[in-house]
Parts: C-alpha cells; structure tokens; sequence
C-alpha cells in the first residue's frame, strides 16, 4: 500500500484513502485512469473528426496531423476502422472532390482496397503536379 501512496499524487490518494487493502486502492486508482483514457480517447477522436484543411494551408502538415492524431488514438488502445478511412476525404474542401472520385473510382476499378496512407500520398501527388500543368 505505501508504494501505491508514494507514486500517486496526493489528490488522488485523498480521493480513495478509505480503502482498506492494497488491492482496493490499486483497483480505484486503476478505474480513475481508465475513465480519464477514454475521455482523452473520445475527445481525440472527435478532434480527428472535426479537423478540416483550408485551401492555402499546407497540405502536408495537415496529413501529419492527421496521422498524428491517429496514432495516438491507437497508442490510447482505440481501433481505427474503415469510417476512420473517411475522415481524411471529408477533412479536405470540395476542390479535392474530383481528385478524390478519380482515386476511388481507380481503387475500385483494379480491386485494391485504398489505405489512408495511399490516399493522402496520391493527393499529395496530385497538389504537387496537377495534371492541368502538364507535369
């Protein structure tokens, strides 16, 4: 029990001291962490969800937030799954939407399944080199 109390902050052992067994005073602390996880964890993801680009912003800096964000969902022990996968085409404005369509129509064509990272690389290429210009 003293080594729980001596890495604990001394709010949260306020918080539980009526507990009469170590493994009471774990279990509490241990619950506390959790229910402030998945808090982080849900305001993360909605922060991901939320996060749009704007037309003179910079395009790789966004997807880095992006895959920022993403990867700390995943070190908080969430799941991304394939709606996840939409976040990154609703973050960008509607001047990347035929872009977008041609990419998907493309991955649907040859049966590939589109990874977020191919996609934002394929974007990325496209910024870099419109076709309109000729490179």
């Amino acid at each position: 029990m003293q080594q729980i109390v001596a890495t604990i902050p001394d709010s949260l052992y306020i918080k539980f001291c009526d507990r009469k067994t170590s493994c009471q005073l774990w279990t509490a602390v241990k619950g506390s962490f959790e229910n402030r996880l998945r808090m982080v964890a849900v305001n993360l993801h909605q922060k991901l969800q939320s996060e749009q680009f704007t037309e003179r912003g910079d395009l790789q800096a966004h997807f880095d937030n992006l895959h920022k964000m993403c990867e700390e969902l995943v070190v908080l022990d969430c799941t991304l799954d394939k709606d996840d996968f939409y976040v990154i085409m609703s973050s960008l404005p509607s001047s990347f939407d035929n872009h977008i369509s041609s990419i998907n129509g493309t991955s649907t064509m040859t049966s590939t399944t589109l990874s977020p990272d191919s996609l934002m690389t394929a974007v990325l290429d496209e910024q870099a080199c419109p076709v309109v210009q000729g490179c």
